[in-house]
């Protein structure tokens, strides 16, 4: 997952729209590992 997530971002790095979606998976992610891993 984390790969795939990884070569997203590389592949569509110089588009400026990348960090507008980027944020809320980031964001969701984030919030997943803290509940199940905290």
């Amino acid at each position: 997952m984390i790969n795939f997530i990884y070569q997203l971002v590389t592949k569509h790095l110089t588009n400026r729209f990348t960090i507008i979606w980027l944020i809320p998976i980031v964001s969701v992610s984030g919030t997943w590992l803290l509940k199940y891993f905290h």
